[in-house]
């Protein structure tokens, strides 16, 4: 209590200090000499440089020279620096400048000899941030909250309380402070800077974290960390994953699949096998997908493409999407009923719907999709489809004339005289009031008129 005490002091006296006006260019340079001045004073009280670095980080106006000043700043008092940044993460002192302070000053001395064994720890300590409510933020429905906190309580085995905890032989730390979970991503970004070996272990604390919170939330940055490695990271994530795996309790199991799938080589899926760490849902999913792969949610193999191709009890648009690459393949022999599907399917497609406004439509969706097997298969059917889209040019409000003419240029060889009679009728209803076009008009329905003659011409 005497030590918050004192942080509150110092705090007071600062602020008192430099307000009004604390963010003058005179003042951020004088906090900052102060700064200077403290760090190079071997004997400097910790709480008191404490206090300096957060007041004078939370200012703004440095000059230009500040950030290769604070990357060397951070050599002299390494541990300082490290405790004050978790500060600029939470929700009571969240600064972008900041964190970008601290993003590049870290990185620059991260194979410090001096800095990174605590640079080491503080990244083993953010990744075993755990947060009662897991990573979503806070519900009103305090009974859902409640719901959330028992079942990762149940999962890490002990209280979720803020401070210290042991899950799987893991330290992790509850934090009251949603925001502060950031702080994983932030360890990846200083990791995946350079040789990522010697941070490696502290994947481990985010398995466990994640998996006692039951979401793995950056599941991905972690893979891409951990397979871009130019160094062999993957022998230790595999001992940490037996290490886990030993105490064959769900959350350690979870963990430890969380580690060997981030890997992703044939050896960290075969140990997957080995130690039946699949999840329950997965296998229903996969036993559902081998009874019937065409319906599933999962990618098909050749075989699957093949005899999906072929049911007509399938919807046309997720065989299309799911089989992009095949339909436009010249050596691919598509079933007739495919084709046909696909060339009904354009029928009820209504012309004016396309190209009408900058949103993305159902129908402009339809067309995305077949157009590519129509291309291979059906061109002129498409192509006279085009056709009776230009056709409906001049019926349309300068909207949907403007995002029709910039379509335009892409198909200009489809059109025959019925076509270009109506774009030559819809320039004349633009051009009417051209004598009142501007240069300076970035905007407006003069400026759409003006692009979509342009565009439009031939």
């Amino acid at each position: 209590m005497r030590l918050i005490a004192q942080w509150a002091e110092i705090r007071e006296y600062l602020e008192s200090w430099f307000e009004p006006q604390r963010d003058m260019d005179r003042k951020v340079e004088i906090c900052g000499s102060a700064l200077f001045h403290a760090l190079f004073r071997d004997h400097y009280p910790e709480t008191g440089l404490r206090e300096l670095i957060r007041y004078w980080v939370g200012l703004r106006n440095w000059a230009e020279t500040a950030q290769l000043a604070f990357t060397g700043y951070v050599v002299r008092r390494p541990k300082v620096f490290l405790d004050v940044a978790e500060e600029f993460w939470s929700s009571g002192a969240d600064s972008g400048a900041a964190q970008e302070f601290f993003r590049a000053s870290f990185i620059a001395n991260r194979d410090n000899t001096a800095i990174r064994p605590l640079l080491e720890r503080s990244i083993r300590r953010w990744m075993g941030f755990v947060h009662p409510s897991g990573r979503r933020p806070a519900d009103q429905d305090v009974e859902k909250d409640r719901i959330v906190r028992r079942e990762i309580e149940a999962r890490a085995g002990c209280p979720v309380l803020p401070g210290e905890m042991e899950v799987a032989g893991t330290q992790l730390i509850v934090v009251s402070d949603l925001p502060l979970l950031r702080l994983g991503r932030f360890a990846l970004l200083i990791m995946s800077a350079g040789d990522a070996l010697p941070f490696i272990g502290a994947l481990a604390n985010w398995a466990v974290a994640s998996a006692a919170m039951d979401d793995g939330d950056f599941n991905d940055l972690v893979s891409w960390v951990v397979r871009l490695s130019d160094t062999d990271v993957d022998s230790i994530l595999v001992a940490e994953a037996r290490r886990l795996v030993a105490y064959a309790s769900p959350v350690a199991r979870e963990a430890a699949r969380l580690l060997l799938w981030a890997i992703g080589s044939k050896r960290s899926r075969s140990l997957i096998d080995e130690y039946d760490l699949t999840p329950e849902w997965y296998k229903e999913r996969l036993a559902e997908h081998g009874s019937d792969p065409c319906k599933s949610f999962y990618a098909w193999n050749e075989e699957e493409v093949a005899s999906c191709l072929r049911r007509e009890d399938v919807d046309l648009y997720t065989i299309l999407e799911r089989a992009k690459c095949v339909p436009i393949d010249p050596s691919a022999v598509l079933p007739p009923s495919l084709i046909k599907r696909a060339q009904d399917a354009l029928t009820p497609i209504n012309p004016n719907a396309i190209r009408a406004s900058t949103s993305h439509t159902l129908e402009s969706h339809a067309l995305e999709t077949l157009t590519p097997i129509l291309c291979a298969h059906r061109p002129h059917e498409l192509a006279d489809f085009m056709r009776s889209v230009v056709r409906t040019m001049p019926a349309r409000e300068m909207n949907g004339q403007y995002f029709l003419a910039m379509m335009l240029p892409e198909i200009s060889l489809l059109l025959t005289g019925s076509e270009i009679a109506a774009v030559s009728e819809s320039i004349d209803s633009i051009s009417v009031n051209a004598s009142e076009w501007s240069e300076r008009e970035i905007s407006g329905p003069r400026h759409m008129a003006k692009h979509a003659e342009a565009r439009a011409l031939p």
